[in-house]
This record gives C-alpha cells, sequence and structure tokens, in this order.
C-alpha cells in the first residue's frame, strides 16, 4: 500500500479555536508527504490521488514535519501518510496528534446555565438587602409601633427620648439606638 491513514471524527458544536495539531517524524527509510482533509477531500484522494490540492494541509517529501491545522466544521478528518514516491523502501513513521481546543463556559450553545447563573445571583443580590434592611430597622415589642411619632400610652412602656422606639419602662439603655435613658 502507498499510503496509510489515520481517521480522526471531530464534533465543533461546543467547542471554538480547534485545532489538529502535531509532529510527524520519519524514523527510518526516508521522506514522505502528509495531508490532512476531509470526507470529500480524502474521497477524492482514494479515487486518483489528484486531490492533494484540496487538502486543508500538505507537506510533500518531509522527514520531520509540525502540524497546526484549524477544524471549523463538524465532520471525519484523515491524515494521511503517503509513501508514493519510493513504494520500494518501507518506513518508520513515529506519528504525536492532539485536539487543542477551547470549550467556553458560557456560550449560545448552552443559555440554560447562563439563565442559572443570572437567577442565583439576583436571588443572592435580593436577600442581601432583605438582611439589610431587617437589621437596619428598629426593633421594638410585638404589637407596638416603633415610628418616632408614635405615643405610647399602654402601661409599663415607655419612649426613648432620642429614637422615640418603644421600650420597657424600666430599661436603662434603649434597645434600638443604645443610648442611656434619663
Amino acid at each position: 500500500m502507498a499510503f496509510s491513514t489515520i481517521t480522526r471524527s471531530i464534533d465543533v458544536s461546543s467547542m471554538t479555536n480547534v485545532k489538529l495539531q502535531g509532529s510527524i517524524d520519519v524514523i527510518s527509510g526516508g521522506s514522505i508527504s502528509v495531508y490532512v482533509m476531509d470526507a470529500n477531500g480524502y474521497q477524492q484522494y482514494q479515487q486518483n490521488r489528484q486531490a492533494r490540492q484540496s487538502a486543508l494541509y500538505r507537506a510533500e517529501d518531509v522527514m520531520s514535519q509540525t502540524l497546526s491545522v484549524p477544524i471549523s466544521t463538524s465532520g471525519n478528518y484523515y491524515v494521511v501518510l503517503d509513501n508514493e514516491n519510493s513504494l520500494l523502501t518501507s518506513k518508520t513513521v513515529r506519528v504525536q496528534l492532539s485536539l487543542s481546543f477551547d470549550r467556553p463556559f458560557l456560550s449560545a450553545t448552552n443559555p440554560t446555565l447562563l439563565y442559572a447563573i443570572v437567577g442565583v445571583a439576583v436571588m443572592a443580590v435580593g436577600a442581601a438587602a432583605i438582611f439589610i434592611f431587617m437589621r437596619r430597622r428598629p426593633r421594638s415589642p410585638i404589637g407596638l409601633s416603633s415610628h418616632p411619632a408614635a405615643v405610647v400610652t399602654e402601661v409599663g412602656f415607655k419612649n426613648c427620648v432620642f429614637c422615640r422606639a418603644v421600650m420597657h419602662e424600666m430599661a436603662k439603655t434603649c434597645p434600638a439606638c443604645g443610648k442611656p435613658q434619663p
């Protein structure tokens, strides 16, 4: 056989900046040609070997090659190691290939995750606002108003002379403002 093929199916739907990267080194036997093709290019290559021009990547008669091929669409991709120039000489070839890509955390393909994060953030801000509001509001005994203009007529309670909060008549300091009562 005049060539050897490495096949890889790549789905780019949830990835960005996709690249087929690696190195190809001929250990013994001379040089080879290297092509990276999509399914259409590979089919033409198998039929007549003239489709090399439609390859996504090509390097002819090399002994060592580093490649970085951008991949923009999902499908099958083929790395062809072609020994056609020296059919009588066998080759020993070391191939190291990897697929590099970025996977965005928040993407248009996953809007549910984005909505969930925004929802949690809104709930956290709302809970913090309620907590701050409740901590700043002066507290008064149940059923009695702590409004500054309130006049207490109930027996056993009085208003703070500084903030008008309601407190027990025996209290020496205001529970709302903390100031000592005369």
